[in-house]
């Protein structure tokens, strides 16, 4: 492996990653807290996470699948379209049921609808960059979608609608991708259609439920207990959240390098990669745990006094889930589609139990104390059946 072009492919990657969620959460939504209040920011964020559990998840399932059987020369060009089709008619249906079960009152079918489908499609058009390890378009590529964000509050100034803050950064980037004309040119869908179409949900729904236990903590929250609470919950997670810039990122390199076999699949780099990535994640815990009451104090002010006694708490699940996440991306590219989704419904069963039953009891430190219990126990379980594949692949390879 060339150590210096995957730390320039990780620099761009982790780049790309940290501009927009600065401009996501030192910008828009201390702005929104700022003038519409805390309760119109924690309606927002809950609409939000339905965007990422269903559209968000559709479009990695897409790119996850594609990286990996491209490599096997498996699938064309009019597969991954149909099947995008196919997600565009669920993203409406999924629309109409946030709309019909009121997440936000005031938000506007039409305009949610087609920010799911375009945010599937900029997420998927990642392919083009990730592929070829062209990462440094990659990090343009968000560039673009950052300055969309920032267009697009001046454009909600004017419009009144949230969606359009969103909006205009993924049209940005599907513009690029356009003139790239890459993941969009035509063709008739292959013979390995059925194929890829079932890998793709199993991916698809793999990936759901890890949303869910990582974005679903604005859906629970709000359910059980305020908007409000749903902001102040968010804020203090942020750090943690922020440092994730680092750790989703390298991710997406690490399945990059891994299904290219550019890391060979040996228990020798599965350790050095896990060390290495431990030992991040816990740098990042110390980190967070100093920075989130900074953070609150300066950019939600109101909230500062509500977030006493949580910090820790609330932190440790979420870099729990960091750790966690090495052993996921490694099951992709080295397992298959249905021992992905296997564990992960196992685990996400674990924490919505866990997660309904302690927030109805206690709040959101029962929210917390659920996260630390179910991120701990799926890290633990995928270390050591993502360790049973990396063995069982290198006996296959003779390394």
């Amino acid at each position: 492996m060339n150590v210096k072009k995957f730390s320039s492919d990780f620099f761009y990657t982790c780049g790309a990653h940290a501009i927009i969620n600065a401009i996501q959460h030192l910008f828009v939504f201390p702005w929104i807290n700022k003038v519409s209040g805390p309760e119109t920011a924690g309606r927002i964020l809950a609409c939000l996470s339905i965007v990422y559990i269903f559209s968000t998840t559709f479009g990695v399932g897409i790119t996850s699948v594609r990286l990996v059987q491209d490599r096997k020369g498996t699938g064309r060009n009019g597969d991954y379209l149909c099947i995008m089709g196919i997600g565009s008619i669920l993203l409406i249906f999924v629309a109409i049921l946030a709309k019909h079960f009121d997440f936000d009152p005031q938000v506007n079918l039409f305009w949610f609808a087609l920010l799911s489908i375009l945010n599937m499609i900029r997420i998927y058009g990642e392919v083009d960059f990730r592929e070829n390890l062209h990462f440094s378009k990659y990090f343009v590529y968000y560039v673009l979608i950052t300055i969309g964000y920032a267009i697009g509050v001046f454009v909600y100034k004017v419009t009144g609608n949230w969606t359009h803050i969103f909006l205009v950064g993924e049209l940005l980037a599907i513009i690029m991708l356009i003139f790239r004309k890459m993941v969009f040119l035509p063709s008739l869908p292959s013979d390995k259609f059925l194929f890829l179409t079932k890998a793709v949900f199993l991916i698809y729904l793999s990936t759901i439920m890890v949303q869910i236990v990582t974005s679903g903590d604005r859906l629970i929250i709000k359910y059980f207990l305020d908007d409000r609470t749903v902001t102040v919950y968010s804020s203090l997670s942020l750090a943690a959240k922020m440092a994730n810039m680092v750790i989703f990122p390298l991710g997406t390199l690490l399945l990059s390098y891994l299904t290219a076999k550019t890391i060979p699949h040996t228990k020798k780099w599965f350790f050095k990669v896990s060390a290495s990535w431990i030992g991040l994640c816990l740098c990042a815990l110390a980190g967070t745990l100093i920075v989130a009451p900074i953070y609150v104090k300066l950019f939600y002010p109101n909230l500062y006094e509500d977030i006493a006694g949580l910090n820790l708490i609330v932190n440790l699940g979420l870099v729990m889930a960091m750790i966690g996440f090495l052993f996921r991306t490694y099951l992709i590219a080295i397992s298959n589609a249905t021992v992905v989704f296997l564990f992960e419904l196992v685990f996400t069963i674990v924490h919505l139990s866990l997660a309904l039953l302690l927030t109805y009891k206690h709040g959101m430190i029962g929210y917390a104390w659920a996260v630390i219990i179910g991120r701990g126990s799926r890290m633990i379980f995928g270390a050591f059946l993502t360790l049973f594949y990396v063995n069982k692949a290198e006996r296959a390879s003779g390394q």
